[in-house]
């Protein structure tokens, strides 16, 4: 099969898995296929997968997605840089410590209710005038984890020109 042929048919697929549209033997050639197009582009990109994660968990791809911070003095607006099924990193103008657990606002896809939880602070990174603050996500929903995969395989899809018109996520 083509690689055009293969994103189409994974498209549609994921199309319908957004909708809740899927059977149980299509969930499973989804989630199969996930993998699959994670594993090819962390393979592109020379990123690796650590121990006991899956491709899809591994996968980060560069996306904007407005976020919220809850600092001391209220809260932050940023957009994010990167986003992965664990995590995001954002440029904030001043981060809280490594390792701080922080109350998180994500908007996933436009016109979509944010998630919102908590994030463990994993990594900072001074960056001219800036920091940026990668976090990992603390005690995340299966449905909340579905919907960061749907807007994470979105933006993957966009790299092929597969991504569809009217994105939408539950």
């Amino acid at each position: 099969m083509k690689l055009t042929e293969w994103v189409a048919r994974f498209s549609a697929l994921h199309e319908r898995a957004k909708k809740g549209e899927l059977k149980p033997f299509e969930k499973k050639a989804y989630v199969e296929a996930q993998d699959e197009l994670a594993a090819a582009l962390l393979k592109a990109q020379r990123g690796t997968i650590p121990p006991g994660q899956k491709p899809r968990e591994a996968l980060r791809v560069a996306r904007a997605l407005p976020v919220e911070f809850e600092m001391a003095s209220g809260w932050v607006a940023a957009l994010t840089q990167e986003i992965s099924a664990v995590g995001f990193s954002a440029l904030v103008s001043a981060a809280p410590a490594a390792g701080a657990l922080v109350r998180f606002r994500l908007r996933p896809a436009k016109n979509a209710d944010a998630l919102a939880g908590f994030a463990k602070v994993s990594a900072l990174q001074e960056q001219a005038g800036s920091v940026r603050v990668t976090m990992a996500y603390e005690n995340q929903t299966a449905q909340d984890r579905a919907r960061i995969e749907f807007a994470l395989f979105d933006a993957a899809l966009e790299i092929f020109g597969g991504k569809p018109k009217s994105p939408s996520v539950r």
